[in-house]
């Protein structure tokens, strides 16, 4: 099983993709109808973006089986040229932690 995030060069949208290649299926817990979250952050570590600020989520335990691959696309907002780390996570409740970053530059 591996986790992994990619975002296009021009910083417009990032990609979360669970791969589950254990040829058995694999059970994610929620503790909410959250499923994945991500965090944009400048060159010295500060937040400056979180994608679910400001969303609601229906408080609900529910899982759900993931076989093969599964993808989540994040629209991210305009930045500012710069150096950012992108890092998402799978907000699942026990078990497995899902996360990853991947770095970004936007040059002017």
């Amino acid at each position: 099983v591996s986790f992994g995030v990619a975002v296009d060069r021009a910083g417009l949208s990032a990609r979360l993709t669970l791969r589950n290649t254990t040829g058995s299926p694999l059970e994610l817990n929620f503790g909410s109808g959250q499923t994945f979250d991500v965090v944009v952050r400048d060159e010295e570590g500060k937040d400056v973006w979180l994608w679910s600020e400001g969303r609601g989520f229906t408080q609900a335990l529910r899982t759900e089986t993931v076989s093969g691959e599964r993808l989540w696309v994040v629209k991210l907002p305009v930045l500012k040229p710069g150096r950012y780390s992108v890092e998402g996570w799978l907000t699942t409740s026990g078990g497995q932690r899902f996360a990853a970053s991947a770095g970004l530059e936007l040059r002017p």
